[in-house]
């Protein structure tokens, strides 16, 4: 029996070619980056696991070689020539730093022996002995910005002038909430009178604010 194999093709590997993504932000180290920075990169292969150790793996890249065997010297249905396909790891070699074993930190759970589909991103943090270590990071949501006076006297004119126009034109909700800040003084003067005047126009209105009756009601204390 005689075989002739044909490669057919090889998926080509870009190891940390830089990455568009969305508008997020992981923390690595004691950094915050946001996904679309370009420290970030993306291994566009496949990644055996070797070993793991807390929340660290030891990685190897490689890429799926597509082949077909040729076999000959066999009677299969009637012909004497067969063709069967299959597929096998290649694995970079070790004298290209890239590709040797690397550590990668904070990534899924994975098992010793599996396989990591293409995508991988993540940040080159260092060295541990012979190992590069690449950083995936953790989801971070930073702290949501308190605004300064000046800020805030800027967001509560602009939310009276859009309630006043909403208001203006028979939104009842909208009334009722352009009364609040009449009262409380946001966004404009305190004035009691033109509060009382929106509670009235906001229960009036055809969706028919009942919140705003009660309000009135409060104000003017009638039964």
């Amino acid at each position: 029996m005689k075989t002739k194999s044909v490669v057919l093709g090889i998926f080509v590997c870009l190891a940390l070619a830089v990455s568009q993504a969305h508008a997020q932000y992981r923390k690595v180290g004691d950094k915050v980056y946001q996904v679309n920075d370009p420290q970030w990169g993306t291994f566009n292969c496949f990644l055996e696991v070797q070993d793991i150790t807390g929340k660290e793996m030891i990685c190897r890249a490689y890429m799926i070689a597509a082949s077909t065997k040729i076999v000959t010297g066999h009677n299969i249905n009637g012909r004497t020539a067969g063709v069967a396909s299959e597929q096998h790891r290649v694995y970079f070699p070790y004298p290209d730093p890239l590709f040797f074993p690397f550590i990668l930190r904070n990534s899924a759970l994975y098992a010793k022996g599996d396989s990591i589909d293409p995508g991988t991103r993540a940040i080159l943090v260092g060295k541990e002995g012979k190992y590069q270590v690449y950083d995936m990071g953790l989801m971070y949501i930073p702290p949501k910005h308190i605004l300064t006076p000046s800020e805030q006297k800027e967001e509560d004119l602009k939310k009276f002038n859009e309630l006043k126009k909403s208001a203006a034109a028979g939104n009842s909700n909208a009334a009722y909430e352009l009364g609040e800040l009449y009262l409380a003084g946001k966004g404009c003067e305190v004035n009691t009178n033109l509060a009382l005047n929106w509670f009235m126009e906001s229960f009036t209105a055809k969706e028919g604010n009942e919140k705003a009756l009660k309000r009135y009601k409060e104000l003017t204390k009638h039964d």
